[in-house]
């Protein structure tokens, strides 16, 4: 056991409320691809992709690379690897022009053909990519879905406009696209208008290609963000990805006042909780210079110095400092958000610097209105307290990041511990 006081707790039923709310208000008539990449999020890559199989009713996953895909199908050898009901597909395989790893997919996928596991399908994200796996189209790749990515905006990945009208005679000869898809690149801002020239420009490269001869047999273009603005959810598939772990994946600052009628504003529950516990807690003196260094963990005023045993082998990295943590004991599951919980909640901030395995929260009187004698009678020794959990996303902002960071960033000396 890496860590025992220090974990993460997955709700998984909470998933399963995401899922369902994605189904029935936002992509009623889509397929779901969900992003497990990232080790799902920071929530278990293998975990979390046998459960919303089982579940939900889920089956196709959305990876990063292949070692990922790899895990997923070793992980449910006898779920999701079975059949062939199941696809995964890796979006963002970077090793697809090293030989040695195309036997991969063409042992997967060969297993595919004959009924007894899951589809492996990369997306070509480069006219590289695509000219290979042409090349290889009637031997490795036989049996492997062609999914061709298109640069609508985002220029990263993707095959422009431009050199798909180029490409569309190669795409005809080798029997067409099996799935079409594009990145939305500022989906988080409501109403933008990239948003919208970039949707425009993939439907005009989907009916380029129809307009050709090419069979498009299937599509997908709306990650998390487009999802919540009900954007490209006509496509065959959508790839929810933050908004399925539970955060909002809209900037609140870009829905004014005027449009909040006119969306159903995301209310997914979050399903990773961070806990940890009170190592020590004691009295600094005004003037102290707590943990290592002597410039920026000065104690200003007398405050109360709680340790933690987290730190950044932990992936609490030292970029945390200032972080709000709060310290009073954790309340009881289910209980978290209730407004008496909150209002009584203990708050201090990480101070100095995070080490590897502990950091430091000041409780400063000025801050939490208590004096020094009070804060310490209200904190306990051993005590649980949550790190984060509905609340990922304002500890983020706090810090200058984003809760995907602080998600996928816990290292894997922390525990997930799995609620059913």
């Amino acid at each position: 056991m890496l860590r025992c006081s220090t974990f993460l707790e997955v709700r998984l039923p909470h998933i399963a409320h995401n899922i369902d709310l994605i189904r029935t208000h936002y992509a009623s008539k889509a397929t779901l691809i969900p992003m497990i990449k990232g080790n799902a999020y920071g929530n278990g890559l293998e975990r979390v992709a046998g459960y919303i199989h089982d579940a939900c009713r889920v089956n196709h996953f959305g990876v990063a690379s292949l070692g990922e895909a790899v895990a997923v199908l070793k992980g449910n050898a006898h779920s999701i690897d079975t059949g062939r009901t199941n696809h995964v597909v890796v979006f963002s395989d970077t090793e697809l022009m090293d030989e040695s790893v195309h036997h991969v997919y063409a042992e997967q996928n060969a297993k595919y053909r004959a009924g007894n596991g899951a589809q492996l399908a990369p997306v070509l994200g480069t006219e590289e990519q695509l000219q290979l796996f042409c090349k290889l189209r009637r031997t490795i790749f036989k049996d492997t879905p062609l999914c061709l990515k298109i640069n609508t905006g985002m220029d990263r990945l993707g095959v422009t406009l431009e050199r798909l009208k180029e490409l569309t005679p190669l795409l005809r000869e080798n029997g067409g696209v099996d799935l079409l898809l594009q990145h939305f690149s500022v989906s988080g801002l409501v109403g933008h208008s990239f948003t919208k020239a970039q949707h425009i420009k993939f439907q005009q490269a989907k009916e380029s290609l129809q307009a050709a001869g090419v069979e498009v047999r299937g599509t997908s273009a709306a990650n998390s963000g487009a999802i919540e603005q009900r954007l490209a959810v006509e496509e065959m598939y959508v790839r929810p990805g933050l908004m399925l772990y539970g955060p909002t994946s809209l900037a609140a600052s870009s829905i004014t006042p005027d449009e909040v009628p006119k969306y159903r504003l995301w209310d997914g529950k979050c399903c990773g909780y961070f806990y940890t516990k009170v190592l020590h807690h004691y009295v600094a003196k005004a003037g102290s210079y707590i943990g290592y260094g002597i410039t920026h963990n000065l104690v200003p005023e007398d405050a109360v110095i709680v340790l933690i045993p987290v730190g950044y082998a932990d992936g609490f990295m030292r970029y945390y400092s200032n972080m709000p943590v709060t310290v009073s004991p954790a309340p009881p599951r289910g209980h978290e958000d209730d407004p008496a919980v909150k209002e009584s909640a203990l708050v201090g901030v990480v101070h100095g610097n995070v080490n590897m395995d502990i950091a430091a929260v000041a409780v400063h009187p000025a801050m939490v209105g208590h004096s020094v004698e009070e804060i310490m009678r209200r904190i306990e020794n051993e005590s649980q307290i949550l790190v984060w959990g509905n609340d990922v996303a304002e500890k983020a902002a706090a810090v200058k990041s984003i809760p995907y960071q602080l998600m996928c960033g816990l290292s894997i000396r922390v525990p997930r511990r799995y609620v059913e």
